[in-house]
This record gives C-alpha cells, sequence and structure tokens, in this order.
C-alpha cells in the first residue's frame, strides 16, 4: 500500500531535478547602486545588470551595451549571448515602473534563459521588486497592478525539447507592503 505512494512521491520530486527545471523567482525587493532613471529608455540598454539566481549567468555581472551582451570563450567565439528583449513602461498601484525581459542563448551549447525584472525608483535610487528567472520563462503585465509569469516544466521522461506541463503564476502588487505577492499558482499539461 505504501509502495505506490512512495514510489510516486520519488518521481515527482525526481522530474524537479531535471537542470532545465530551474524556474525561480524572488520577491524580496533588492536596492540597486544605480540612480533611477525609468523615463530614459536607452538607460536600461546600457548598464550593469546582476542576477540572484543560478540560471545562466548565475552570478556573473552582465554589462549591456545597447542592449546587447557576449561572453566569449577562451578561442575567442561567442559562448552565450544576451539581449535585453523586451522594456515596458507599467504602473504599480500609482508609481511608475519598468518590466524588462531578458534572452541568454547558449550559442556555443544548449538551453537558454530568460529573467524578467520589474524595477521602480526608491527615492532617488532603483530597486528591483520583482525578478523571475529560468528557461523559456514569459511575462504580461495586466491593468491593474497584475503579473502573470509561465514557465515550462519538464517531467522525467521529457525531452528538453518537449516539456509536458507549465507553470502559471499570478503576482499582484501590494501597494501597503512595496512588493509583488503571489496571488495564484497552478500546473497545467500543454496541449
Amino acid at each position: 500500500m505504501w509502495l505506490p505512494l512512495l514510489v510516486a512521491l520519488w518521481l515527482g520530486q525526481s522530474s524537479q531535478r531535471l537542470p532545465f527545471n530551474n524556474y525561480q523567482t524572488f520577491l524580496e525587493p533588492r536596492d540597486g547602486e544605480d540612480a533611477c532613471h525609468l523615463n530614459k529608455p536607452v538607460y536600461f540598454q546600457n548598464r550593469t545588470y546582476r542576477f540572484r539566481g543560478t540560471a545562466y549567468p548565475g552570478d556573473l555581472a552582465v554589462p549591456l551595451r545597447q542592449g546587447q551582451f557576449e561572453e566569449r570563450n577562451e578561442l575567442g567565439g561567442i559562448e552565450w549571448s544576451m539581449a535585453l528583449e523586451r522594456q515596458e513602461s507599467i504602473i504599480l498601484g500609482t508609481e511608475r515602473a519598468t518590466l524588462v525581459r531578458f534572452f541568454a542563448d547558449h550559442l556555443a551549447g544548449t538551453g537558454s534563459a530568460s529573467h524578467v525584472l520589474v524595477m521602480r525608483c526608491n527615492g532617488s535610487r532603483l530597486e528591483v521588486v520583482f525578478e523571475a528567472e529560468g528557461e523559456g520563462v514569459r511575462a504580461v503585465y495586466l491593468p491593474h497592478s497584475t503579473l502573470t509569469i509561465s514557465a515550462p516544466f519538464w517531467r522525467r521522461e521529457d525531452s528538453h525539447a518537449s516539456p509536458s506541463e507549465v507553470i502559471h503564476e499570478e503576482y499582484r502588487w501590494d501597494p501597503s507592503g512595496h512588493r509583488f505577492v503571489l496571488a495564484h499558482r497552478g500546473q497545467r499539461r500543454r496541449r
């Protein structure tokens, strides 16, 4: 009687350990060292970013120039290419903010990584109030301060090219706490 339950639990946990299942979110606001310039769109294309998670680039500082970054290998070839893919002005309650999405492609290997940041001004400093990362992460900002995130989820039997499930999360801006909170999380099979 207990054996099927233990096997099911083990299979569920082992699918989470696949290297592709690297989706993470960070809701704790993080002050930046940079001055805040939300009104200058090119500002986000020409600054250095540090991401919190383990997906590429990990703890590596990423100095974007004109929205691009290339990490070269020891032979001078491009190992990774990263680009600021999307930049969107949004409103958090009554405050202006910016949602940015990055895409990193492993040109010398396989795989990719996506990063989503929501940034606002906290006084005169730039503050990251939301961060999500992983392979294939997507973000949509809806009216009334709702941020929806989706990310693929691989089961143990899935190939890298065909994840069988999708994680959907909905975050709402809490103006009194000056942060996003998770409002809903679901997981469903892909069609």
